[in-house]
């Protein structure tokens, strides 16, 4: 009868210990005084992205293929020119539900934009298909310029580790 004790004991601490362990996982938070519009325009200045528009609730959903109700927040620009593929969006999802969607709406627009240069500007359609699509706990942002690694370092250096 101890042993059988002894093991339970044994067998609660083991499923607590994965238990703390899992908690945090797929969680991320933007550090401290910094926000969505703050991530962005960092980007933004070290890219090139002529003819900037920022991407307003009905660009989003009719460029970008995301809902607005599925997002707690958002901030993008993207090229309005047809000589450039230069798209940059963070979207922080409503709740981990919707993460999933978001990925596919904007790989959805990296593939728009990769057919609009495939036959026309191969440097630009170089840069979609180049594009990142990068998580970081309910936040998904499309990254999709020539300096696409510093974007990425910029995106992943905003949130706390």
């Amino acid at each position: 009868m101890k042993k059988c004790g002894f093991l339970l004991v044994a067998l609660a601490l083991v499923m607590a210990l994965f238990t703390g362990c899992n908690s945090g996982q797929g969680e991320a938070e933007v550090k401290p005084n910094q926000s969505i519009g703050d991530i962005m325009a960092s980007m933004v200045q070290e890219s090139t992205i002529p003819m900037a528009a920022e991407v307003d609730d009905t660009m989003l959903q009719e460029f970008f293929h995301i809902d607005p109700a599925d997002t707690a927040s958002y901030a993008g620009q993207f090229a309005q020119v047809n000589i450039s593929s230069a798209n940059l969006i963070i979207v922080e999802a409503k709740d981990s539900s919707k993460v999933e969607t978001i990925q596919e709406a904007l790989k959805k627009r990296q593939e728009d934009v990769m057919l609009s240069f495939e036959m026309y500007l191969s440097d630009q359609y170089e840069i979609a298909k180049n594009a990142k699509i990068i998580t970081k706990g309910n936040y998904v942002a499309l990254l999709m310029v020539e300096e696409v690694d510093k974007a990425e370092e910029m995106f992943n250096a905003a949130f706390e580790s």
